[in-house]
Order: C-alpha cells, then sequence, then structure tokens
C-alpha cells in the first residue's frame, strides 16, 4: 500500500477510535444517579486523558522506529495529536452533542495530557522496539519494494493474502458487534444526560382500568409510566375522538429520568392527528403508575434517535463493521485487476 494510502488508513483509525472512546466514555459515564444530572467538567477530561494515553500506547507499540530521534519524534507527534484531537473532541461532544452547560477547560488540562501521553507513548514505543527486536524486521530488501518478503516464524504473505483478508473479516465483525451495543448506549445515556424536565409538569394522571380522557395538541405526545420488571406498549391503548386507535411506539432505546428513588420510563410516544381529547386506557400488573404528557424536555440532536425507529439505530452501530468490509472487498478487487494472487 502506497504511502497517501497508509495515511488515509491511519487517519481513519485515529478518528474512529476517537470517535468510539469518547462513545465509551460517556456509556462509562452512566446517568444513572437523578433528574438532570450533569457529569462534573473533572470526569469528563479525566476520561479524555485516560483515552489518549491508551491510543499512546496503541499508537506507539505499532509505529515503526528507526533512531533515537525518530523514537523521540514519534513519541512527541502521538502525544500532542492524541491529546489535543481528544480533548478537542471531548469539547465538542459536551457542547453540540450531548449539551450540558458546563465548561470544559481544555487549555488547563492540555498541558498535562501531553504529558502522560508522552509518557505513555515512550512506553508504546519501548514496547514496539522490544517486540520488533524479538521477531526480528517487518520487511527486508530494497526499499522500492521489489524482492520484498515477511520475515518472521510464519510467512503469512501480503496484505492481499487470505491470510490479512480473513484477520480484517474478524475485526469487522468485532467493531459492528461493538457497535450494536455501544451506539444504543450512547444514544441513551446521551439523551438522559440531555434531559432538562423529564415529565412536563401538564402531565395528566390515568387510573388503572380506566378509560381517562386527556385534551391534546396537534403532534407527537408521551405516555409515561414508573419503572417495573416488564415493559410494554400493549399496556395502554389511545383513541381519538374519532374512535381511530392511535400507534404507541416504543422509543428506540430504554429512557427514563435515572431517579434513584422512583424511576419513571417513557412507555412509548402517539402521534395526534388534530388537537383535542384522545382517550387512554392503561392496564398493568402491581401498583404502576401512567401519565400522559408531552414530550421530555431536552437539549441536544441525540433526543431525535431515542424516537427514531430502533432498526436505525442499531444500522448506525453496525455502520463502522459494514464499512470494513466493504473496505475488504474493495481492496480484493484492486488486487484481482492488478493481477495480485491470494496465496490462500
Amino acid at each position: 500500500m502506497w504511502r497517501p494510502a497508509r495515511s488515509l488508513v491511519a487517519a481513519a483509525v485515529m478518528i474512529g477510535w476517537t470517535t468510539a472512546g469518547l462513545a465509551l466514555a460517556l456509556v462509562v459515564l452512566d446517568a444513572g444517579r437523578y433528574e438532570g444530572y450533569r457529569p462534573e467538567p473533572a470526569e469528563l477530561t479525566a476520561a479524555a486523558k485516560v483515552l489518549a494515553i491508551g491510543t499512546a500506547v496503541v499508537a506507539g507499540h505499532h509505529g515503526r522506529v528507526s533512531g533515537l530521534r525518530g523514537a523521540l519524534l514519534r513519541v512527541l507527534v502521538v502525544a500532542v495529536g492524541t491529546a489535543t484531537l481528544f480533548l478537542v473532541g471531548n469539547a465538542l461532544l459536551y457542547r453540540y452533542v450531548v449539551p450540558l452547560g458546563a465548561s470544559l477547560d481544555i487549555a488547563r488540562t492540555w498541558a498535562t495530557t501531553v504529558g502522560w501521553t508522552m509518557l505513555a507513548g515512550a512506553l508504546g514505543v519501548g514496547a514496539g522496539a522490544a517486540w520488533r527486536a524479538a521477531t526480528g524486521p517487518a520487511d527486508v530488501g530494497p526499499r522500492s519494494g521489489e524482492g520484498r518478503s515477511r520475515a518472521g516464524p510464519v510467512d503469512v504473505g501480503p496484505p492481499g493474502s487470505s491470510f490479512w483478508v480473513r484477520r480484517w473479516w474478524v475485526v469487522g465483525g468485532l467493531i459492528g458487534l461493538a457497535g450494536l451495543f455501544v451506539v444504543p448506549e450512547f444514544v441513551r445515556v446521551g439523551a438522559e444526560l440531555s434531559v432538562v424536565r423529564f415529565v412536563p409538569a401538564d402531565a395528566v394522571a390515568v387510573d388503572r382500568g380506566r378509560r381517562v380522557p386527556v385534551r391534546v395538541s396537534e403532534g407527537r405526545h408521551a405516555v409515561f409510566r414508573s419503572y417495573a420488571p416488564e415493559v410494554s406498549t400493549r399496556q395502554c391503548t389511545i383513541v381519538d375522538q374519532d374512535g381511530n386507535e392511535l400507534a404507541l411506539s416504543a422509543p428506540a432505546v430504554p429512557f427514563t429520568d435515572n431517579n434513584d428513588s422512583i424511576v419513571t420510563v417513557l412507555l412509548g410516544t402517539f402521534e395526534a392527528p388534530r388537537s383535542g381529547p384522545v382517550f387512554v386506557t392503561c392496564h398493568a400488573d402491581g401498583h404502576v403508575d401512567h401519565l400522559v404528557a408531552g414530550l421530555p424536555e431536552t437539549r441536544g440532536p441525540l433526543v431525535r434517535l431515542v424516537y427514531a425507529p430502533a432498526a436505525l439505530v442499531n444500522g448506525i452501530g453496525v455502520l463502522p463493521g459494514v464499512l470494513v468490509g466493504a473496505g475488504i472487498l474493495a481492496y480484493r478487487h484492486r488486487h484481482r485487476r492488478t493481477g495480485v494472487t491470494s496465496p490462500g
């Protein structure tokens, strides 16, 4: 693979790693405390520091080093690049995607983060050098690539071989599976952190088993309920003034008010075709309360995904793995066209 292509791949991996790291940090900082909870700026910047240090170790370990000057330069680039990328990404994430209203002092934490990532990068470069010393050089032969062969205990072939293709298929599958978990959790936690008020003040209580009229305006409205092991939209039926049943759609991800004692969950949403009364009947076992009101008051774009089809959220999660698979197919197709054959 020629150098511009290597640079593009490295940039894509770095951006993907950064995005995944910030998403995982948000999932770890789970919004399970109380309604309207906001993480402290120190928590967010600390998470970014840990992720930057981890990236420095990975980048340093896999980097190719030639001489002390090259090693120092690599450590410096890794430290400054990862610290800057993660901290800036952290600030943008909590300003525009998950608005927290907290001021993150990036300048104050940047210097210490660079220091820690320099140490981590040095350890990573040292580990990579030791690994290469133990296994032998990665390449032998002229720099032009003619006559080049891979040294080591096993000849796995060039990146177009079946070994590399199989390895990247596994990587793509793992990325897709991880996305199926991380993205819905990221949407759930991010939306819950963006809550200003979960249940609007004008919510109307629905007694169990009774047909309760609720006056609503045209548009989307929500049905809330106290949390219980089983949460199903079949527990409630909604009929408009013309006798037509309105569909109650479950949110794409579980959406609650994060209260430690009495948790309220968004059971589902329905679309009122016009202003006027709707008739709501809810049935549930145990001591379960239902409320009908407008949508939760939230900030940020993630809330739109809460009301989107679940397939869309899962599709976004699988997309990075699909892109890896598409890249493998395109790479193999290019090698077939150029006459490169796979030893496998």
